[in-house]
């Protein structure tokens, strides 16, 4: 009944796959990202898994099209509904919303640089005009779409992943693309708060953070009748490596 739809698992590292049904293909970032913008290893920390999405939107894809990682799944498991039925009525499937403390803008600010989302919401504002009231919206909502996992129709993840990669172009031509070095020249906003991770490899990943929150808002508006299933975490993340100030 899924032969049409590939749920793709992003990884950086070996692991032990936890489902076995077919709908599952891992997409192995180490072998997929060597002709793409990751060759210095730097790129694959900003847009974390949001490169292999931009990498796998090159090739040719399923009537549906979903992702989860190494380690977060979906709850069905390998108990896969039937995908084109689903999406049909529900138009996407997502991870059950978290409610975050406050709202999705405050949250961000509290665990990671202000300065980030900030400066994205003048690049929607300014460049992406029709999706400025969704993304404002989102980040004035207490529920946020975790982790860039969603299963879609391909012309609209193919939607969704040029939107994110155009923002965040955008975003680098305002702050400049040597992400490291923003991160240690501001470390009072990045590393020395007191909360967050204090972490560079982890503060390094705004791409995927900010593509969370770009991907969040386009499916709060785009598909309001979205069939949601909890996220299960199987294992503890792994770093690409570590990055020292």
């Amino acid at each position: 009944m899924n032969e049409t739809a590939r749920i793709y698992i992003c990884t950086h590292t070996d692991f032990t796959c936890p489902v076995s049904n077919p709908v599952y293909e891992i997409a192995d970032s180490r072998r997929l990202l060597t002709d793409d913008r990751a060759d210095n290893g730097m790129d694959a920390l900003f847009y974390s898994e949001l490169l292999t999405y931009h990498r796998l939107a090159k090739e040719k894809l399923p009537e549906y099209v979903g992702f989860c990682g190494y380690r977060k799944y979906f709850s069905f498991m390998d108990d896969v509904p039937d995908i084109a039925a689903t999406i049909a009525e529900h138009g996407c499937i997502a991870p059950t919303p978290k409610k975050v403390r406050s709202t999705v803008y405050e949250q961000y600010r509290r665990c990671l640089c202000f300065a980030d989302i900030d400066v994205m919401k003048a690049v929607i504002y300014g460049r992406m005009p029709w999706l400025f009231p969704a993304f404002e919206r989102s980040l004035e909502s207490p529920l946020l779409y975790r982790a860039n996992m969603f299963v879609m129709r391909r012309q609209d993840f193919l939607d969704t992943i040029n939107t994110v990669w155009n923002a965040l172009d955008d975003y680098l031509a305002v702050v400049g693309t040597d992400i490291r070095q923003r991160i240690i020249d501001n470390r009072c906003v990045y590393l020395d708060k007191g909360t967050g991770s204090r972490s560079v490899e982890h503060q390094f990943r705004i791409g995927g953070n900010l593509g969370e929150r770009i991907v969040s808002a386009i499916i709060a508006s785009k598909f309001p009748n979205v069939k949601t299933y909890d996220m299960v975490v199987t294992e503890t993340a792994r770093p690409h490596r570590q990055l020292k100030p």
